[in-house]
């Protein structure tokens, strides 16, 4: 997750729950307990 942040993803969630990003950048919920979800603008 911090990797694909560092990448440039402005939303990035997963199974587990994060700091130390831009507000909001992490999130963590039941929906993604099994995948990381990655954000990345065009």
């Amino acid at each position: 997750m911090r990797d694909a942040a560092a990448a440039g993803s402005y939303n990035v969630g997963g199974p587990l729950p994060l700091t130390g990003a831009a507000a909001g950048q992490f999130l963590s919920d039941a929906a993604h307990h099994d995948h990381v979800h990655v954000g990345f603008r065009t």
